[in-house]
């Protein structure tokens, strides 16, 4: 009895050995789910749609470019809540109440950039913007325009750069997206793209292709340098997009996107 015993034994163990095993491999399996209901404040620009209505003599160019952007901010708004995040939306001034409290800020390009204020810079909350003149008010790149950010293409003028290339394939940043292939960010329309040369510190995600000091997407890590000798107060990440053309991009772009807020989202570990 003992003999038989002592051969069933190590059967069992081992049965229970492979069944934790797949238990983990499968529970490593299950897809991510998005925020898990964390708190977002968008900040978008909330004034200049209505502003541009009540002008004399009415500018109807003017007033459909703002309505398409303002449309645009509520669809990002509304793919940042598929991802389970709690949003609310301030303009460009929100107050200390409104900030507190959130998980995460995200910095729409439909904001006068030039009216943000420098506390922005040392908020200790994740910051997500594609607002590329705000880049030096968050020290995320130095202070020169066109050298050390910008955007490329005009309103109404030549199209922007839309093929990127993949630098830093591993990261949780790149969305799963190859380095050896040329990623396609928009569909064949006119649009913009922002990007930034960041400091040292940062980690560079995807670049214009051919263009490799023309970041698309970069971040910094809580505590990484920054610009102007300046430390990270929680995660910083740079995207591309311009608003206006958020109904434009092509699933790369999405992908991008998604990643950048889920990321910034979450502790560093």
């Amino acid at each position: 009895m003992r003999t038989k015993m002592s051969r069933i034994l190590p059967v069992g163990v081992l049965a229970l050995g492979l069944a934790a095993a797949v238990f983990a491999t499968e529970k490593q399996r299950v897809p991510d789910h998005g925020a898990g209901g964390a708190r977002l404040l968008y900040i978008m620009n909330v004034h200049n749609l209505e502003m541009a209505k009540a002008e004399v003599p009415l500018d109807a160019t003017l007033v459909k470019r703002l309505q398409k952007t303002v449309d645009n901010d509520q669809k990002v708004i509304e793919r940042l809540k598929s991802l389970h995040f709690v949003v609310s939306v301030a303009d460009e001034h929100p107050s200390s109440d409104v900030v507190s409290g959130e998980d995460l800020i995200v910095i729409s390009n439909s904001v006068n950039a030039r009216q943000m204020t420098s506390r922005f810079a040392s908020l200790n909350v994740p910051i997500v913007t594609w607002a590329s003149d705000l880049y030096p008010v968050l020290h995320m790149t130095g202070n020169v325009a066109g050298q050390d950010y910008g955007t490329t293409g005009t309103v109404g003028g030549k199209d922007g750069d839309r093929f990127t290339s993949i630098v830093n394939a591993p990261h949780p940043l790149a969305a799963g997206l190859a380095a050896d292939a040329i990623q396609d960010l928009y569909d064949d329309n006119e649009f913009i793209t922002n990007w930034g040369k960041p400091s040292l510190g940062a980690i560079n995600i995807a670049v214009i292709e051919g263009f490799p000091d023309k970041r698309l997407v970069f971040a910094y890590e809580k505590g990484a340098s920054m610009a102007g000798n300046a430390l990270a107060p929680a995660r910083r990440v740079a995207y591309f997009l311009n608003t206006e053309d958020f109904g434009e991009l092509q699933p790369a772009g999405l992908a991008l996107l998604d990643a950048a807020v889920l990321w910034a989202s979450r502790s560093p570990r």
